[in-house]
Parts: C-alpha cells; sequence; structure tokens
C-alpha cells in the first residue's frame, strides 16, 4: 500500500525494520530479544525505532566478503568496530551491519544501536548524505565507524548466511510486493488520466493503439501481482521453490516496475515528465532504485541460477506450476495459453540441461523464461478457477501468453484480446 501511494521512502524503512526484527527472532539472544523486541515489534510500543542496514562499503554491495571495516572482540563480550559503510539505509536507532573479524577472513553479522547504554552517540559519525534519484522520503548516508560498540548476531561465523537469509531476504520480498505497487499505481494514473483527457474531438481511452498500449502494462503488472502473491504464499508453506522464487521475482518485478512505469509516463504525454503533475515520475525513479539495491540484475539472476540447480529446490518449481495447470489443461477455452506454457516449460527443462557455462552467460534469458512459466501457470490456475470463457481472468491468461509468444512489441494475432477494446478495458479496471 506504501508503494500504491507513492511512498517508496516509507516502505524501505519498513523493509528495513522488519528484516530486524526477524533477524532478532531467529537468531538473537535472550537478551537482545528482551532488550529490542519490544520497541520495534511490541504491540503497545510506543516507541518510534526503526531499523537501518549498513552492509555496503566503497569496494562493493554484492561483494560482502571484501569488507574492510574490523571488528575487534573485547573482553565484555561486545565487539569494536572501525571502519566505513558507503550506502546506509535508513540511520535509525538500531542496525545491522557487516565486518571482518580482526585478524580473520570471516565476516560477522553485528547488532548495533545508535546510542551506548549511558545516552552518548556510539562511535560514529555521518560523513553526508547520499543524492539518490528515488526513495527520498527517508535517508541514505555514507557513515564512519570509530570504536563503535556492537554485538555480535547470530554466530559470526555464520555472518553472511545469517545476512542473506534472515536481512537480505526479507528486502527482497519488499522490492518484489513494492514494485508490485508502484506498477499498479502507475497503471491507475494513466488510465484515470485517459478518461478526461482529449484530443482530436475524442478521449485518448477511445483510441485503440493508446488503450492497446495501456492494456499491456496492465496485464504485466496483473500477472506481477498474482506472481508475487502465489509466493508468499510458499514462504508461509515452507515449499521449496520459494528460494528460487525470491530472487526471481525480485529481478523481474523490479525490472518490470520500472517498464511499467515508463510507459505510464509516455501515455501521459509531455504532462507524464513533469515532477508535480502526477506521481508517475517519482514511482519510476522508486522503481529503478528497487532494480538496483538488494543485489543488481546480474547478482540476483546468479542467486535464481544457484537455486535452479540444486535438484530439490527445482523439482518443487517443477511441482508448483504443473499442479498449478492441472486443471486448465482440461478446459477447451484455455487451450492457448496452456500451449504457450507447455512450449516455454519444453524449452526451460532442455536449457536446464546445457553446460554450466552456458548457464551461466543466458542466467538472465533463463529467468525471463522461469518468470513466464511460473506467471503464465499462476493465471491458468486462476482462469481455470472461474472456468468461465468470458471471465476477465481468462482475458488475462490470454493477454499474458500472447505477450510471451510475440514479446510486447510483437504482432498480435486477429482474435487478440488486444484488439478488443471491451475486454481491454476490463483488464485496464482489473
Amino acid at each position: 500500500l506504501n508503494n500504491l501511494n507513492g511512498e517508496g521512502g516509507v516502505a524501505c524503512p519498513l523493509a528495513m525494520t522488519e528484516g530486524m526484527i526477524f533477524a532478532l527472532k531467529e537468531i538473537g539472544t535472550e537478551a537482545q530479544k528482551k532488550k529490542y523486541l519490544p520497541l520495534v515489534a511490541g504491540e503497545k510500543s510506543s516507541s518510534h525505532f526503526m531499523a537501518g542496514q549498513y552492509v555496503t562499503e566503497r569496494v562493493g554491495g554484492s561483494n560482502v566478503q571484501a569488507n574492510r571495516t574490523v571488528a575487534k572482540k573485547l573482553e565484555n563480550g561486545k565487539w569494536l568496530l572501525n571502519g566505513e559503510k558507503w550506502f546506509c539505509s535508513n540511520p535509525g536507532d538500531l542496525w545491522v551491519t557487516t565486518a571482518r573479524v580482526e585478524g580473520t577472513n570471516t565476516i560477522g553479522l553485528f547488532l548495533v544501536p545508535r546510542l551506548k547504554d549511558n545516552g552518548e552517540l556510539n562511535g560514529h559519525h555521518i560523513l553526508r548524505k547520499k543524492d539518490i534519484i528515488g526513495s527520498r522520503g527517508k535517508v541514505t548516508t555514507e557513515i564512519v565507524y570509530e570504536d563503535l560498540e556492537a554485538e555480535e548476531l547470530g554466530r559470526t561465523t555464520h555472518g553472511l548466511a545469517n545476512l542473506v537469509k534472515y536481512v537480505i531476504s526479507i528486502s527482497r520480498i519488499h522490492v518484489a510486493v513494492g514494485a508490485c505497487g508502484n506498477a499498479k499505481r502507475a497503471v491507475m494514473e494513466a488510465a484515470e488520466y485517459a478518461r478526461f483527457r482529449t484530443a482530436y474531438g475524442k478521449k485518448i481511452q477511445d483510441f485503440s493503439a493508446y488503450t492497446k498500449q495501456l492494456s499491456e502494462i496492465a496485464v504485466l503488472q496483473a500477472a506481477m501481482a498474482f506472481s508475487v502473491f502465489r509466493f508468499f504464499s510458499y514462504v508461509d508453506k515452507g515449499i521449496e521453490a520459494e528460494a528460487i522464487l525470491a530472487p526471481l521475482l525480485k529481478y523481474k518485478s523490479s525490472l518490470q516496475a520500472s517498464h511499467v512505469t515508463r510507459e505510464a509516463m509516455i501515455c501521459l504525454g509531455g504532462n507524464g515528465i513533469i515532477g508535480d503533475f502526477s506521481p508517475v515520475p517519482r514511482l519510476h525513479n522508486d522503481s529503478i532504485i528497487n532494480e538496483t539495491w538488494e543485489g543488481t540484475h546480474l547478482i540476483i539472476t546468479g542467486h535464481f541460477l544457484q537455486a535452479m540447480n540444486r535438484k530439490r529446490k527445482y523439482t518443487s518449481f517443477l511441482n508448483e506450476i504443473e499442479n498449478n495447470v492441472d486443471k486448465a489443461r482440461e478446459i477447451p477455452f484455455l487451450h492457448y495459453p496452456c500451449s504457450t506454457f507447455e512450449t516455454k516449460l519444453v524449452e526451460l527443462k532442455d536449457l536446464m540441461e546445457e553446460p554450466k557455462d552456458w548457464k551461466e552467460a543466458n542466467r538472465t534469458y533463463l529467468a525471463e523464461l522461469a518468470y513466464e512459466v511460473f506467471a503464465l501457470s499462476e493465471l491458468l490456475e486462476q482462469a481455470a478457477f472461474d472456468n468461465k470463457a468470458d471471465s476477465v481472468y481468462t482475458d488475462l491468461a490470454h493477454a499474458f501468453a500472447e505477450i510471451c509468444a510475440f514479446g510486447l512489441v510483437g504482432k498480435r494475432k486477429r482474435n487478440s484480446i488486444f484488439l478488443n477494446h471491451e475486454k481491454m478495458q476490463r483488464i485496464i479496471e482489473l
């Protein structure tokens, strides 16, 4: 909802805080839970505590193993950290950070309060505020640690694994659903604009080419939303396919949201590039930010491929998509999207048999293909649930299948959903 309302700068701190809560619950000591959880997660808490995430250094963000910040253990069990963090999201009251354990190559995960127990500022100072292009409602800074007091969060030898499992994973989920919100608001803004804007004597929503362009991004957004919320159910149920979908949907939803918001800007013509006319330029900038943090596309698709190469997770992924389309295969009016699904699935299975170096070089294409297969399976399940030829979900499955088959700028079939004004409007209003 925050992203739907154009508030990426609010959504980011919430993501940071939820990641902190999850990490504290899973790997925090009893003392840490007792001290901090009531502040950030207590039902009756009056605290305004917000959490941050300080991992990136000048040497890079994804390559955490290269961290130069050093952690020295004290006799009282606490740690002193010295170094510099290059990209500090949401400098709040409490944050997680990484540092190299002194004299080793081990990267530990640490918990840091902004203030010491005596009320003094903990050993750090802000160098400057970053001038990032999006998510500007919250502050991103560069920070120097000078004898910063910290506590280990989980075992230091498991620092990187815990960072990804308990902190980054939550942020990636937020990125995926946030991208859905950005894209949905952009579609809504463009659709509302089309209802009132006139050109050449009629409303622009009455031009078939315009409605086609708008309905195409509406289809992309709907497929994304269905896919992301199905993924959430896998997380809740502990289905192993979620290990594939977490990086896959972070990659695809953020990339697609940037496309949808850009197209929505174009739909508004000259007004689309005016910052105080609509929230769409801000949504677009926020979408670009989502593409970058929590792993760039090549990093994320690498994580996706690693998960796909693990037999149990890959088998779980295949089982889930097969279950999704099971009923749809029996329905005649879903033949076209089912046929497209089968074609894409066969291609994916074949390509997963290719040598490792080929798959590494083509990781982005494999991710695109896997997303199409998963999203098609989800839309087919929705259409089969209604089991009505005139259902908007049937139209949605056909429309997305056509995009998968011919591409966004490809030709459309003679009986295409994108040539039926009434059906396009139903999808836009979904």
